[in-house]
């Protein structure tokens, strides 16, 4: 007889992923990811509003994203950043590699168009985790040094010198003059801290620049990453707007309101970085990730409240994403089954539903027994009660798993019994006690 794991989709001897890391973007990582993904009829709303919202013409070019831990906040983010990117993903574009989520869903025909809609600019998207940046020098050198990451640069000041290089068009030339000028390539040399400073003066000695420029452009570069600022970002961002005329820049920067209690964020900064970048005629985009909607990282900051009077129209669209449909994402995500698996389950239920009646049939309110020979393969090994009973054992109620632990937290404990129970090599027809 089969086993249990034989008839799952899953490979139970992985590990699925408990968190998503915006600054992960090799593409095995990013399809593992997307295969993951769970497009419940809520987040396609929530897409769908996104897309309107991207299209819309606004003139606040700013979104706050927000949910609590465990909502999937984050995954949705990066799925939503990745479509706006369209990058290849092992050869596949992203928007082509998503489209098969859209199947079941109602309204899957509007929303392929909505995300067809977000195509029609050239999107250069920015993710990163700004809790696990660097904060001493602000929110806009973040920005600017998460942007050098994007471009392939270095995130510090030799960032700087490649971006400068890069925007006259002279950093491929410069990438060969350094080659030819020490014998390794550019990108080797950049990793050590003792070959980079000599490869670097060599590839702007061969451009023509000496060493009283090199140390003069040095100091000024030092002095501009201590007063960095929004003013500044502003600029370094329209030097590239204007070589690149046909894209947006679309920065996805997570954990905000976790990096504002680290102080990595300061509130004001906030404001003041959306304010500058608000007048690029929606060719700047910034999107903020956080636990906490804008209002109440507002009314919890320690600061005056006076001195906040643009933060909230630089950040007028919002959406706050729920840990909802979580037996949706389980049952998708980790209960899928195998074409064959699904027939022998349903056979199996049709032969023995009397016995299965009323062995679910518990008599309590919100648990239902299983009647029907879908809902069992849906939900086996489980019984579509036990979820229930699972969320009232981890929260307490009902109501709990939509706003604390959430989806994560299901997700990781069914993950959990079903593996025990794999390992154990159990017969299909046996059931999760």
């Amino acid at each position: 007889m089969a086993k249990i794991k034989d008839i799952l989709s899953i490979q139970l001897e992985d590990d699925i992923k408990s968190v998503i890391d915006l600054n992960s973007q090799s593409e095995e990582n990013i399809l593992e990811e997307l295969n993951g993904f769970i497009l419940t009829e809520s987040l396609a709303k929530h897409l769908s509003d996104f897309c309107d919202i991207y299209r819309s013409g606004t003139k606040q070019p700013g979104l706050w994203l927000s949910g609590f831990y465990g909502s999937g906040k984050s995954y949705f983010a990066k799925m939503v950043g990745l479509l706006l990117d369209n990058r290849n993903i092992l050869g596949t574009p992203m928007r082509e590699r998503f489209l098969p989520k859209l199947q079941g869903l109602s309204d899957a025909d509007i929303l392929e168009n909505s995300i067809d809609s977000i195509g029609r600019t050239v999107n250069h998207v920015v993710l990163f985790d700004s809790a696990k940046e660097h904060g001493e020098h602000g929110i806009s050198y973040m920005m600017k040094a998460a942007f050098l990451r994007s471009l392939g640069f270095a995130d510090n000041q030799i960032g700087f010198w490649e971006y400068d290089l890069f925007i006259n068009g002279q950093y491929n030339t410069f990438t060969q003059k350094v080659e030819e000028s020490v014998g390794l390539s550019w990108l080797e040399a950049r990793k050590s801290m003792t070959k980079v400073v000599k490869a670097l003066k060599a590839g702007l000695a061969a451009l023509g620049i000496d060493n009283e420029n090199y140390l003069e452009t040095k100091k000024l570069i030092e002095e501009r990453i201590q007063n960095y600022d929004a003013n500044k970002l502003r600029a370094d961002l329209q030097r590239f707007l204007d070589l690149e005329h046909d894209v947006r820049i679309v920065f996805m920067i997570d954990e905000v309101s976790e990096a504002i209690t680290q102080h990595k964020i300061n509130l004001l900064d906030l404001e003041g970085m959306a304010e500058a970048l608000a007048d690029s005629g929606q060719r700047i985009w910034t999107i903020a990730i956080a636990q906490q909607r804008l209002d109440d990282v507002i009314n919890s900051a320690n600061v005056d409240k006076n001195k906040l009077t643009k933060i909230r129209d630089r950040f007028k669209n919002h959406i706050d994403i729920k840990a909802e449909e979580v037996e949706t994402i389980i049952r998708h995500r980790l209960l899928a089954k195998n074409e064959e698996g699904e027939q022998q389950l349903k056979q199996y239920f049709e032969k023995n539903s009397g016995m299965l009646g009323d062995l679910t049939n518990i008599n309590a309110t919100n648990l239902k027994k299983t009647d029907s020979a879908q809902t069992y393969a849906d939900y086996y090994p489980f019984f579509e009660h036990q979820f229930k009973m699972l969320q009232y054992f981890l929260f307490g109620t009902q109501t709990t798993v939509k706003t604390q632990i959430g989806t994560r937290g299901m997700l990781l404990s069914a993950f959990d019994i079903l593996k025990k129970e794999a390992v154990k090599e159990e017969d299909v027809t046996t059931h999760v006690n």
